[in-house]
């Protein structure tokens, strides 16, 4: 606080002041209201009787000035000329207390007088001698230097937060640029039911001093159709995500200006603090609304500007002064264009995931009888939910079947990620080929704007020793599936589907096929490919490629033979060119398989298997081995014939043969033209 002087003597005088104004009662009419008169204005009225002597008068005015000064007036006011009330006779005091200003001007009017006192203070005080008492001073004369908060207040239905900013004392003055931010673009869409759609950006520069921008106020127009009709909230964020301010958009919030027969709405952001550094950096105040949850659809389409007009925007730069923003004359504005609810134009679209199972060779070898097969991946899809969140309801999925084998998939699952969220029992037409799930009371939310994978299992029975090929299929016609609003989608392209929500799209799981008895063909590592050239024999010579796999063989439920690879009887391999198969035969080639020393019987085999010279080895029940094949060919067609066509070249494993008696063949080639089965390409050869 401002120090005031303290004598013994004046003390003792003022004290006496109670008897003194009694003892004035009804001396006359100047002194008539002396028992209501200030203890201040009482010490004057002594002083025009000569009750106290001139001599004393300013010693006794300072004491008085001092016990105002001694109860720790706060002042929470910013006061300039023309100012009035209780905050200003305080100053007044204080200054006069403090020398500032001459005795006896402690009216309550801040004129041309207290302007000069508290321009005096200020100088005295290390700040610019403005006369304005602004932030910087009463920070300084309720007892600190700066100015610092970091709370949230709540009045009328405006909740204000403080970023805990601080703007020092710096006695200069600094210039606040205002500009429109790039972002968000004018006419971007808002949708009936968005939370915080981003409206108007606002830039703020500061130069020469830190500013503490404490108001913004937001042109609404000419009408109440903004808050009425279109947005129930809006906010004040920061760059960094904080909400400094919050407002409920109503008659207590919301203000009317007229002007003449028109009327502007207006909402007034302040009592927060957001310090811009004065570097000339680039700072963004963003305001953000919440549309109505329903919204008149004959409003689509409408253009709601948002406009912060000349000096919406007020700080205060370190010098105590205001600064407004922004300069031009049309201030800032942007525009949203009103769009009905996304939910309505929600899509649900639906596709094969990449996890879904490459054709394989299951082998139905579980169960009391050795021939059933249960949780066996058959299909794994995506639904994708656009523009709103999904309820899946039900879904009917397609068992399909083909083949002289008697298995038969029984039982349906349904999972979401790892979750089972329904089953269902797979029924078949007449000829037994083609079966449905229908999954019912499903009920999974996919959140907007996300991809949920289902993948659909099912337990395999009756399998016998001839294959029976399997397969399932979603599409989109057999979805069943409603928005937030709990409206049912349509079909993609169906009658009524325009202008409501939709679902498309199919997913088709890979050929799984199942024997109760046989082998399970994977690769173990993946396929590699070099190339070479041969040693110059009668000035000739030619590239070469080499292709190595390594075939990982399970036998389950039986016995497995497999014959020797004279002809690549047993082992097919195919070259493909640019992508495209062209066949063994087209290249000098052979191929070399490697059986193992252990883990196979090579010796006492049945038969001749697969047209070769004989049977090589025998895998038996529930063991595992793995064959390293080795495929070579040159860059012409003979060993002296004209080179192969110039290009990329890759080996793929096409198809294997194998017998459970060692006579009769049968033949895998699930993984014909499955690049999973391929070696990587060799470029530019020959």
């Amino acid at each position: 606080m401002i120090n005031s002087l303290k004598t013994s003597k004046i003390v003792a005088a003022v004290a006496g002041l109670g008897l003194a104004a009694s003892l004035l009662v009804g001396v006359s009419a100047n002194v008539a209201s002396a028992q209501s008169m200030t203890l201040a204005q009482l010490v004057n009225l002594f002083i025009s009787l000569g009750i106290i002597p001139p001599s004393e008068a300013a010693a006794a005015q300072a004491a008085i000035a001092n016990s105002s000064a001694s109860t720790a007036y706060t002042f929470n006011t910013d006061l300039t000329v023309g100012s009035t009330g209780a905050d200003v006779t305080a100053l007044q005091n204080d200054l006069i207390a403090n020398g500032d200003l001459a005795s006896g001007l402690n009216t309550g009017y801040f004129g041309a007088l207290t302007k000069a006192g508290v321009m005096k203070w200020q100088a005295a005080n290390g700040i610019s001698a403005t006369g304005y008492f602004g932030p910087i001073s009463r920070a300084k004369i309720n007892g600190s230097s700066s100015m610092t908060t970091t709370t949230t207040t709540t009045t009328n239905n405006t909740t204000v937060t403080n970023n805990n900013t601080t703007v020092t004392n710096t006695g200069v003055e600094g210039i606040l640029t205002v500009n429109l931010n790039s972002t968000p673009s004018s006419g971007q869409n808002v949708y009936e039911g968005d939370s915080k759609d981003a409206l108007i950006g606002i830039k703020l520069q500061a130069q020469l001093s830190p500013i503490s921008i404490q108001r913004v106020q937001v042109d609404l127009g000419n009408s109440t159709t903004f808050y009425t009709k279109y947005f129930s909230n809006l906010y004040l964020v920061s760059d960094t995500g904080q909400v400094l301010a919050t407002a409920a958009l109503n008659t207590n919030t919301v203000t009317k200006q007229t002007s003449g027969s028109s009327n502007e709405y207006y909402l007034t952001f302040s009592g927060f603090n957001y310090v811009v550094p004065g570097d000339n950096s680039v700072h963004v105040l963003t305001v953000e609304g919440d549309l109505y949850s329903s919204i008149d659809s004959s409003l689509d389409g409408a253009s709601i500007p948002v406009t912060i007009d000349q000096n919406g925007i007020r700080g205060v730069d370190g010098a105590g002064v205001d600064q407004y923003g922004p300069n031009a004359a049309a201030g800032i504005s942007n525009s949203v264009t009103l769009q009905g609810s996304l939910s309505s134009s929600a899509q649900l679209q639906l596709s094969t995931d990449s996890a879904t199972p490459l054709a394989t060779q299951a082998v139905a070898s579980q169960g009391s009888a050795d021939n059933e097969l249960d949780g066996q991946t058959a299909l794994v899809f995506d639904l994708y939910a656009q523009k709103d969140w999904i309820q899946l309801d039900n879904l009917t999925a397609g068992i399909n079947s083909s083949g002289s084998g008697t298995a038969t998939a029984t039982t349906a699952y349904l999972y979401a990620g790892s979750q089972q969220v329904s089953s269902a029992a797979v029924s078949y037409n007449g000829t037994g080929q083609y079966g449905t799930a229908v999954f019912t009371n499903i009920d999974y939310k996919v959140a907007q704007n996300t991809t949920q994978p289902f993948t659909v299992k099912v337990d395999i029975k009756s399998a016998n020793s001839l294959t029976k090929t399997i397969y399932a299929t979603v599409t989109a016609a057999y979805v069943l599936a409603e928005n937030s609003q709990g409206n049912t989608l349509f079909l993609a392209g169906s009658a009524g589907s325009t202008g409501n929500p939709t679902v498309s799209g199919s997913a088709t799981g890979n050929n799984i096929t199942v024997n109760s008895g046989g082998p399970v063909f994977s690769l173990s590592g993946t396929p590699t490919i070099t190339t070479g050239s041969t040693a110059v024999i009668n000035n000739n010579s030619t590239s070469t490629l080499q292709a190595v796999f390594n075939v990982q063989i399970q036998a389950l439920g039986t016995n497995v033979y497999f014959g020797d690879q004279a002809a690549s009887s047993t082992f097919k391999l195919g070259v493909y060119l640019n992508g495209s198969e062209v066949g063994t035969q087209l290249v000098a080639s052979s191929t070399a398989v490697q059986v193992p020393s252990s883990g196979v019987v090579t010796t006492g085999l049945p038969g001749v298997t697969g047209g070769s010279s004989g049977t090589a080895f025998e895998l038996q029940q529930n063991n595992t081995v793995t064959i390293p094949i080795t495929f070579n060919m040159q860059g012409r067609v003979s060993a002296t014939g004209a080179s192969i066509t110039y290009g990329s070249y890759a080996i793929g494993l096409d198809s294997i043969n194998w017998s459970l008696d060692g006579f009769t063949v049968k033949n895998s080639n699930f993984m014909t033209g499955q690049t999973s089965w391929r070696t990587p390409t060799a470029q530019n050869f020959p």
